[in-house]
């Protein structure tokens, strides 16, 4: 995966999530959302092949929103994180997300999580 879309609201997230990344994975392009309107218009414009995102980013209202998106994006591969994991896990297993991590985990989890969904491929 070369293209990746991190949706979260706090940015202090998305600059660790970013640097993770592009430090430990080769040459990936790497866009970011803060809200459900930037997450369409970011995935519409550069069609990422795996999004990151957070269960509770601010305008995302169910898991409609992903239906649409695997609609736009049939191969995207989606990584569900949340602060609240067992609010947000039952509900994240029924939108047919890949895999679901809480933010409480440890940063290796995100990368063991896209090397399991890179091996999918």
């Amino acid at each position: 995966m070369k293209r990746f879309l991190l949706a979260d609201d706090d940015p202090n997230l998305r600059s660790a999530l970013r640097l993770m990344l592009e430090t430990r994975l080769k040459t990936p392009l790497i866009f970011e959302a803060a809200d459900h309107a930037a997450l369409i218009d970011q995935s519409m414009a550069h069609q990422p092949e795996c999004l990151i995102l957070d269960w509770e980013l601010h305008g995302f209202a169910d898991h409609n929103c992903l239906n649409a998106l695997r609609d736009l994006l049939p191969d995207l591969k989606i990584i569900v994180i949340s602060a609240r994991p067992e609010a947000a896990a039952e509900a994240a297993a029924t939108a047919h997300i890949d895999t679901f991590l809480s933010k409480t985990d440890p940063p290796s989890e995100v990368l063991d999580a896209i090397q399991r969904l890179n091996g999918k491929e």
